[in-house]
């Protein structure tokens, strides 16, 4: 009896850590998951799963990233798991892009380390990712936004300076036609430059309105 009663309290123990274990994986906002040497999936957290279009994480397991809906970039993950598991090297942060299970392409920051046994064998491969799809559309709208105010002071650049080309231009031609009889033949031509040069003048209003955005 006290055996079968302690085999209940290890039974009971185990039990309670493995359940500790696992709300401990969900709870992190990070996605999680661990692979065997041949990048076969030995488990995850909540997160990834549902990424990965399951209901749990036990739904994951021996499946592959050719199972999954991002199985485009399968053959470039499994090239990641076997350089960091020959290497024993871990790679920290990078940035890739992933197709997600409805299709849509989004961003993530991905890092992955050798995944060891007690005695320091490598024996798989434990990686972990955030998406940072959002936080990459800001940095592209900010970019975005730098391109067209570069343009804004470039068009209002250009427009300053060729309004002062026109300013010139107006004031020669109405010297010149300062200068010439009323009934003179190019006083007719002096004028039209003049209505030319006015038109020039509006659309040069127009490059210095977009230029203030």
């Amino acid at each position: 009896r006290l055996t079968e009663e302690a085999f209940r309290s290890g039974e009971f123990q185990a039990r309670e850590k493995n359940h500790f274990f696992k709300s401990l994986l969900d709870a992190l906002p990070i996605r999680l998951f661990w692979k065997d040497l041949s990048s076969t999936f030995l488990g995850c957290n909540r997160l990834f799963a549902e990424d990965a279009g399951f209901q749990v994480p036990e739904e994951m397991i021996g499946l592959s990233d050719n199972d999954m809906g991002w199985k485009d970039q399968a053959a470039r993950y499994r090239r990641d798991d076997l350089a960091g598991m020959d290497s024993g090297k871990p790679r920290l942060r990078y940035e890739e892009l992933q197709t997600a299970p409805d299709g849509k392409q989004i961003w993530l920051s991905t890092s992955k380390v050798p995944l060891r046994n007690a005695e320091g064998a490598i024996i798989g491969v434990l990686g972990c990712y955030e998406d940072i799809t959002h936080r990459k559309w800001v940095e592209e709208q900010q970019l975005k936004a730098q391109k067209v105010e570069s343009l804004e002071s470039l068009a209002g650049g250009i427009a300053h300076q060729f309004n002062n080309m026109l300013m010139t231009i107006m004031g020669n031609v109405a010297l010149a036609k300062a200068l010439l009889p009323p009934d003179h033949p190019a006083s007719e031509r002096l004028t039209k430059a003049e209505t030319g040069v006015m038109q020039a003048k509006e659309l040069t209003s127009e490059f210095l309105t977009f230029a203030r955005g």
